[in-house]
């Protein structure tokens, strides 16, 4: 609990003990209560705006910051925020930065798909394919159901021109997620470039 909370819960339970010192303490137990609240909409707003890094990754970098100064106490939602970040790192082309706060959420929640699919993809953004292919595998073990790794590591079998991986990846993901376009057009690519 936010410290607020938890001094408001502390004067709760001794004026529900019945103390008849704590009932003057009222007003101090409603203006802890009334602080608390805007403090929330505010983390409601940053996990929002950290959920955006794809459409605004500015707001999605402060936010997300501020959701790790928030989120001390909390590695599930520290290795998300991380997570978040690095996806708006990378989108905002700073791949080094994305690889290490994906790594930082990896450390933090060592079963965290998502973070080895962003990582991937930023290690793919600087040319290291193994390493991606290595992190999008990662996911893939942790969430067989991952379609965007999977479309991903095809991505990066397509790339090397490992064409038979690469369709099984995109026609895994197509199975999984059969609105999956951009998997059925590299697919399709692949095919083509087949033979």
């Amino acid at each position: 609990l936010p410290p607020l909370f938890q001094r408001a819960s502390h004067f709760f339970y001794q004026i529900r003990a019945m103390d008849p010192g704590m009932m003057r303490r009222m007003p101090i137990l409603i203006a802890a209560l009334a602080a608390a609240v805007p403090a929330m909409g505010q983390g409601a707003g940053n996990r929002d705006a950290c959920l955006a890094t794809a459409t605004a990754p500015d707001a999605a970098l402060a936010a997300c910051s501020a959701l790790l100064e928030e989120y001390r106490d909390s590695p599930v939602d520290i290795a998300k925020a991380l997570a978040n970040r690095a996806f708006a790192y990378r989108a905002k082309g700073q791949v080094d930065l994305a690889i290490a706060d994906a790594t930082r959420a990896i450390r933090t929640k060592a079963d965290y798909a998502f973070a080895y699919n962003i990582r991937g993809i930023a290690q793919a953004d600087k040319g290291l394919n193994e390493y991606a292919v290595a992190d999008f595998s990662r996911a893939i073990y942790l969430k067989p159901d991952y379609a965007d790794a999977l479309f991903n590591r095809g991505n990066r079998y397509l790339g090397d021109a490992a064409l038979d991986k690469a369709i099984a990846d995109y026609s895994a993901a197509i199975a999984i997620d059969p609105r999956h376009g951009d998997a059925h057009v590299n697919r399709g690519n692949a095919w083509r470039d087949k033979g």
